[in-house]
């Protein structure tokens, strides 16, 4: 991404053209260079498995981002990358900014910029994808899932880190995803089901799968959520069509309640007691939801 001179003379007037655009061509070098040293450890892994060794493929963390106002955007990011399991690797889609917010540009590539020197030097994996115009929820993040080489994914928007992760079933509930039993397995924002949202559980008590406490569910919900990579790319390419600039949830709460429970099986975490294992730290704060469009 880089640009290449031959002539000398031409080079006092590339630095003050790149020192105009900085920090957002910094940005889009630094997610450059993410990628590139991602796709070098999955060639490693494939050399691994050709010897017989089998590494670990933990679950790739998916991180949506986008402009706000919030002061605390990047210790809210940091924050929410803190409470995923060590090892992990991540991924973080920092969206572009969309022409009604052009007033948070400038403030917007420089968390870009504070994100990545953060993340960066974190002793795990970490690509960051750089989007130069205003994608939404659901383009940026089908084009980060074409990065990622995990089987399952753990979804999370920038301001939803996770509570109490040490006692989530993490070997359990990769495994039923894995197996093929589940699409979509959610971990609860609230302590539990509440009284309105009982008539969209399909099972009325907490069953049982290979162990693992669970409620069948026809429910969508963008807090964090563990998914079958395969299935995540097929949701997106069926209902999000490119030319879209909508939250994936904004679309997915209808279909899920409308098409067949097989197509789209989901299911809530719901160990004994208080379920809650994932909170919100409110990033748009009181800032208009913009209108979103679906074609």
């Amino acid at each position: 991404p880089f640009p290449l001179i031959d002539d000398w003379g031409a080079v006092a007037g590339q630095i003050e053209l790149e020192l105009a655009d900085w920090p957002r061509n910094a940005n889009r070098w630094s997610a450059w260079w993410t990628q590139f040293k991602y796709e070098m450890a999955h060639r490693m892994s494939i050399d691994l498995c050709q010897l017989g060794i089998e590494p670990f493929d933990p679950p790739c963390v998916i991180i949506s981002t986008s402009p706000t106002a919030h002061p605390r955007q990047v210790m809210m990011l940091l924050e929410t990358i803190a409470s995923i399991p060590a090892g992990w690797p991540i991924m973080v889609a920092f969206d572009g900014v969309r022409p009604e917010q052009h007033h948070l540009a400038e403030t917007y590539h420089q968390y870009v910029r504070e994100a990545f020197d953060e993340l960066m030097p974190l002793d795990r994996p970490f690509v960051g994808l750089v989007h130069d115009g205003h994608q939404h929820q659901a383009n940026s993040v089908r084009q980060l899932l074409d990065c990622t080489m995990s089987r399952t994914i753990l979804f999370m928007e920038h301001d939803t880190p996770l509570v109490r992760p040490d006692e989530i079933d993490w070997k359990g509930l990769v495994g039923l995803i894995e197996g093929g039993h589940f699409d979509v397995i959610r971990l609860h924002h609230e302590a539990s089901i509440l009284e309105p949202h009982e008539h969209l559980m399909l099972d009325y008590e907490t069953g049982t799968w290979k162990g693992v406490p669970l409620r069948r569910t026809v429910q969508w919900s963008q807090r964090p959520h563990l998914a079958s990579t395969g299935y995540y790319r097929a949701m997106l390419a069926k209902h999000f069509p490119t030319t879209a600039r909508t939250m994936i949830e904004d679309k997915m709460h209808s279909v899920c309640q409308s098409e067949p429970y097989e197509r789209n099986r989901l299911a809530i975490y719901h160990p004994d007691g208080n379920i809650k294992r994932s909170t919100h730290l409110d990033g748009r704060g009181d800032q208009p939801k913009f209108e979103m469009r679906y074609e």
